[in-house]
């Protein structure tokens, strides 16, 4: 008889033991699964980071092509019989200060930009430091810092991705880069543990941008954290 109830006890504790494991099994599964599903995402994202960037240089260098065409214009056009009256020359010299201040942030942007696509990042890093730094006021800061967060983001320096992407959010929340930055932030926020404020701006992505690829990103990273 207690050889009986021993055997019913030990055959209890095996079927224990192994709900037990196949439990944990279960769970590793889940895990892994999530794991993949995450570096799939992050794939995605990078061939959509590349695609952007190929077709932001192609526009970029067919801008600068035509610039070059037009100043190649102007140098080549005879000069006027009439001089210039000192009225004119005032009025001229801010508009042509302003076109060559453009046109030399381009090419400063540009350049970054090349040292990002050969990935040579810490000169990246660099020229895009001294680009924000040089010309605080033009249009392309906020590609200029996107960037130079994704390439933080690359190289592992994350605190820094992390305070680039943020600075977007706070200081050019109507630029074209601000979808993606709101969306690498968050990223960055559920890998350190953040979770609840990870939710709550992939959920501003999904509302604020509901037309742009990145939400769909942000819908599948909200399923996952879910």
């Amino acid at each position: 008889f207690l050889s009986h109830r021993n055997y019913q006890q030990n055959s209890r504790d095996t079927d224990k033991n192994n709900r037990l494991i196949i439990s944990d099994f279960s769970l590793s599964l889940i895990n892994i699964q999530t794991k993949i599903n995450l570096l799939k995402e992050e794939l995605k994202m990078q061939k959509r980071m590349t695609e952007q960037l190929k077709l932001q240089l192609e526009e970029y260098y067919k801008n600068l092509s035509t610039r070059l065409s037009l100043l190649e214009l102007k140098e080549k056009k005879p000069p006027s019989d009439t001089p210039p009256s000192a009225e004119s020359i005032e009025k001229s010299e801010p508009s042509l200060l302003s076109d060559k201040r453009s046109a030399d942030d381009a090419v400063a942007y540009n350049n970054a930009l090349t040292l990002t696509r050969e990935q040579k990042f810490q000169e990246a890093i660099a020229a895009f430091n001294n680009f924000i730094l040089k010309y605080s006021q033009s249009q392309h800061v906020p590609d200029a810092l996107y960037w130079l967060g994704e390439i933080y983001s690359a190289t592992g320096k994350v605190e820094q991705a992390k305070e680039v992407f943020f600075k977007i959010i706070d200081k050019y929340p109507q630029g074209d880069p601000c979808a993606d930055a709101m969306y690498k932030y968050a990223i960055i926020l559920a890998q350190s543990g953040d979770r609840e404020n990870a939710v709550a701006y992939l959920h501003k992505v999904v509302e604020k941008y509901p037309l742009k690829s990145v939400a769909e990103l942000a819908k599948r990273y909200l399923k996952l954290l879910n």
